[in-house]
């Protein structure tokens, strides 16, 4: 056995609900996190359209975006043609 972890009842409560939803123990819900994590350091590198998801922008919202972007390098392309 390792070491002990003490929780609050309302973190242990959705800790056991999310392993329950996912037919696993709260244990091995748990430890699978933990072996999820990015080692020390690692930096998250986002591909554009998920950095826009990350900051919560709509489908939509990205859609219009790549649109917009596409229709700037249309333009430049243009202007250097």
């Amino acid at each position: 056995m390792g070491e002990m972890v003490e929780l609050s009842d309302d973190h242990f409560q959705s800790l056991a609900r999310t392993a329950m939803a996912r037919g696993q123990t709260p244990q091995t819900l748990l430890a699978q996190m933990i072996d999820a994590l990015p080692p020390r350091g690692a930096r998250r590198v986002y591909e554009t359209e998920d950095w826009f998801r990350h900051l919560g922008a709509t489908e939509e919202q990205i859609a219009e975006s790549a649109r917009l972007a596409r229709e700037e390098w249309d333009e430049m392309a243009r202007a250097d043609a």
